[in-house]
């Protein structure tokens, strides 16, 4: 058992590690600079061995109010160790696949998902 909890406390300080070392791989932002600022940030990443827990995953965008730019759509991809974390279903029906829940007020029009993926086994 104590060899579990220093594996987990190993494997935590090497993720604060890496996410304090290169904070890019948290947040992402749009490339040109006349492009709007856009961030996407997993929120609540840690966890203790064993605990569960929800993260929200934020998409935001800072447009200049004066010059918007029109936004009709964000894609986010997600790359998992599916062993150690999985996606659960919102809906609460596992017949219908492995669905997420949106929140609205990024898109004038109410919430909407096209597309999604989620794969737990991969």
């Amino acid at each position: 058992m104590k060899k579990t909890l220093k594996t987990c406390r190993l494997l935590l300080t090497l993720m604060a590690v890496v996410v304090f070392g290169f904070p890019s791989l948290t947040t992402v932002s749009a490339a040109g600079p006349e492009d709007p600022d856009t961030a996407v940030q997993v929120t609540d990443e840690w966890f203790w061995c064993g605990e569960t827990g929800t993260s929200q995953i934020l998409v935001s965008i800072a447009n200049d109010p004066a010059a918007p730019w029109p936004l009709h759509g964000v894609e986010v991809r997600l790359s998992f160790d599916a062993t150690k974390l999985q996606v659960v279903d919102a809906d609460g029906d596992p017949a219908n696949g492995v669905q997420i829940a949106a929140e609205g007020g990024l898109f004038p029009l109410d919430e909407q998902v096209v597309v999604q993926e989620v794969d737990n086994a991969a």
